[in-house]
């Protein structure tokens, strides 16, 4: 059985090309299944041009990759680890 829990909210301002990156919104989801060996989710949220976030994932090898990140005009800087479950 495939347990999937979601949350989606989204709130999105109509950009205005005088005051660029005004939209904000967050997000989240999460999948597990025991039985099938999943296990992976993700949170973002923006607030004007920034973005922060983060995402995890059960591999093969039963290590989890855990990625957080932040964007904005400059890119993207994942920080990637690893931990054992």
């Amino acid at each position: 059985m495939i347990q999937l829990h979601q949350i989606f909210i989204l709130q999105e301002e109509k950009e205005d090309n005088n005051r660029p990156g005004n939209n904000e919104y967050w997000y989240d989801y999460l999948v597990r299944d025991g039985a099938q060996g999943l296990d992976l989710g993700q949170r973002e949220a923006r607030q004007g041009g920034l973005v922060r976030g983060g995402y995890h994932v059960l591999l093969p090898d039963r290590r989890t990759q855990l990625v957080q990140y932040w964007s904005d005009w400059s890119g993207y800087h994942p920080t990637v680890t690893y931990s054992y479950t």
